[in-house]
């Protein structure tokens, strides 16, 4: 996580700690689910952008528990998608790469899948499409 991205999440956090849950952790009795959206800004002299994007979904039931997050880049496309353990570590991570045309347009889409039962990451899907410019 950048730092300005962990800077909104322990504002997120304080701000919950106020509202009561503890340790700044909705518990199961008072929400059963929360979505995290954080944007990075990234300004030059000339502009402001938008560098990444990072969503966070957090699902706590009693005898249940899913996290997952999604990171995308400054044009909107994903390029990780990971599920998460109760305890912090990650049960499998996607990762997507891109291949684009003279327009900029993203024509193939690979898909790099990876646990924590595999030692290096594997190809999973491959999507290529095709663009018709008029």
């Amino acid at each position: 996580m950048t730092p300005s991205a962990a800077g909104e999440w322990r504002a997120l956090a304080d701000h919950a700690n106020k509202l009561g849950f503890e340790g700044g952790i909705p518990r199961a009795s008072q929400i059963r689910s929360i979505t995290l959206y954080v944007t990075e800004h990234v300004t030059s002299n000339s502009h402001s952008f938008v560098a990444s994007r990072l969503t966070e979904t957090v699902n706590d039931f009693k005898d249940s528990y899913h996290r997952e997050t999604h990171r995308y880049d400054a044009l909107g496309r994903e390029i990780e998608k990971a599920e998460w353990n109760r305890d912090g570590s990650i049960i499998n991570r996607r990762t997507y790469i891109y291949s684009t045309d003279s327009l900029g347009n993203w024509t193939r889409r690979t898909e790099m899948f990876s646990s924590s039962a595999m030692n290096e990451p594997v190809e999973g899907e491959v999507t290529v499409r095709s663009i018709d410019y008029y």
